[in-house]
C-alpha cells in the first residue's frame, strides 16, 4: 500500500486562516439576528473548530501547556496504567507502539503485563517531560500528522488522540498505525465536540478508513477488551464505548475506493 502524500503545511495554514476569517464574519453577521438562532449556533460551532485547527498549527504548546500534563500525571496516570496492563494481559501483547502516548501510562501497564518492547510517540514535549523516569526513555517526540516509520510491532495503539488532530492529517495518522501493526490495532476516538477536539467523528468514519486500507474490524476482540476493562473496574465509559479493535492489514483486503460504513448491528457499537 502506498502512503498518503505529505500535507503542505503552509497551504493548510493559509486555508485555515481563511476559514477562521470566513466563520468569524458569518458569526458576527448572525449573532444579533434573533430569527436565525439555529444558524447562529452552527456558525459559532464552526468558528470554534476553525480556531482550534489554527491554534493546533500555530500554538500547540498553548493548547497543551505544562499544567495540562502535570494534572494528567496526578489524575489519570494510575488508571491508564491499569487499563494498559489489561490490554497486555487480554491479548498477550509482546510489543507495543502508542501514537499519541502522552505520559506513556498505557505503555507502562503493557510492560507490567510482560511486553518485551514498547515505544511511544507524542507531539507535545511537555508530556514527555512529565512522564515517569522508568518509561521516559521509550518515548519520542514526533508530529503525529506526518509519516512515522518505526518498524513492526505486535500491537499498535492510539487512545483518545485522533479527535485532537485536524482532519487533513487523519489518513496519515491512521496509516502510521496500520504500517506499525503486525497483529492488532487498538484504537479509540471521541465523537464529542470538546475544548481540544478538532476532528470528532463517529466510529464508522474511523472504521471506514481502516477497512479501506486492508484492516479488519473485529467485533469479537472489541467486545472482549470492553468486558475486560469493565471487569477491571474501568468507569471511563466513553473509553469503553469508543473502543475499536482491528486485525492488522491484509494486502488482499485493500480497497481501491473508500469504504462507507453505516451504523448498523453488524458493527455492534
Amino acid at each position: 500500500m502506498q502512503r498518503e502524500i505529505p500535507i503542505d503545511q503552509q497551504k493548510l495554514l493559509k486555508k485555515t486562516e481563511i476559514e477562521v476569517r470566513r466563520h468569524q464574519e458569518e458569526y458576527d453577521h448572525l449573532k444579533h439576528k434573533d430569527d436565525y438562532l439555529e444558524e447562529y449556533w452552527e456558525a459559532r460551532r464552526s468558528l470554534k473548530h476553525a480556531r482550534r485547527r489554527h491554534l493546533y498549527m500555530t500554538g500547540f504548546e498553548e493548547m497543551y501547556p505544562d499544567r495540562y500534563y502535570e494534572k494528567r500525571n496526578r489524575r489519570v496516570r494510575k488508571w491508564e496504567r491499569e487499563l494498559g496492563q489489561i490490554i497486555g494481559e487480554t491479548f498477550a501483547v509482546k510489543s507495543a507502539v502508542d501514537f499519541g502516548c502522552a505520559l506513556g501510562s498505557y505503555l507502562e501497564g503493557i510492560r507490567d503485563a510482560g511486553a518485551e518492547k514498547v515505544l511511544g510517540f507524542e507531539k507535545a514535549e511537555s508530556a514527555i517531560k512529565f512522564a515517569p523516569d522508568a518509561i521516559r526513555p521509550f518515548l519520542k517526540q514526533a508530529d503525529l500528522g506526518e509519516s512515522i516509520d518505526c518498524g513492526k510491532w505486535d500491537c499498535a495503539m492510539s487512545i483518545e488522540v485522533a479527535e485532537h488532530i485536524p482532519e487533513e492529517y487523519a489518513d496519515i495518522f491512521v496509516e502510521n498505525l496500520i504500517f506499525a501493526a503486525e497483529r492488532l490495532i487498538i484504537f479509540t476516538a471521541s465523537q464529542r465536540s470538546s475544548h481540544r477536539h478538532i476532528n470528532p467523528q463517529l466510529p464508522e468514519y474511523w472504521i471506514g478508513k481502516f477497512v479501506t486500507r486492508g484492516c479488519s474490524y473485529s467485533n469479537e476482540l472489541t467486545q472482549k477488551l470492553r468486558k475486560a476493562w469493565k471487569d477491571g473496574g474501568c468507569n471511563r465509559f466513553y473509553l469503553i464505548f469508543n473502543l475499536m479493535v482491528f486485525l492488522a492489514q491484509d494486502e488482499k483486503l485493500i480497497r481501491k475506493e473508500p469504504v462507507l460504513i453505516n451504523n448498523n448491528t453488524d458493527i455492534c457499537l
